[in-house]
């Protein structure tokens, strides 16, 4: 699982729209503190800036959505195919033993990958 969801957000560039959203906000403190432009430019350059928030966290919002719906419907097929445990899907995805080898999946991937 832990794989999928690295591989997912790898592929669907999640990590690029989050540096999308955090590039916004010094921009738009430079432009409140501009003494060159008018209020009327500022106003207009907020919401400018607004909507391309609003765009990129939609975007962001809608890609993590698909990631995890995707996971869950993995752990949902393997937990009804196999019974991987006898509590249901809920006791699967919070025993602290599938959290914990989540966890240490997920990061031997990513290093394992990045190499």
């Amino acid at each position: 699982m832990a794989i999928v969801f690295y591989e997912l957000f790898v592929r669907l560039r999640l990590m690029v729209d989050i540096q999308q959203l955090f590039r916004i906000a010094p921009v738009a403190v430079q432009i409140i503190r501009s003494d060159s432009l008018t209020d009327l430019e500022k106003e207009l350059s907020m919401r400018k800036m607004s909507l391309s928030a609003l765009k990129d966290t939609l975007r962001f919002t809608g890609k993590m959505m698909f990631a995890l719906l995707l996971c869950l419907s993995i752990a949902a097929a393997a937990q009804f195919l196999f019974e991987l445990s006898s509590g249901g899907l809920y006791d699967l995805l919070a025993s602290w033993q599938a959290l914990v080898a989540m966890v240490i999946t997920g990061s031997v991937y990513a290093r394992l990958r990045r190499e």
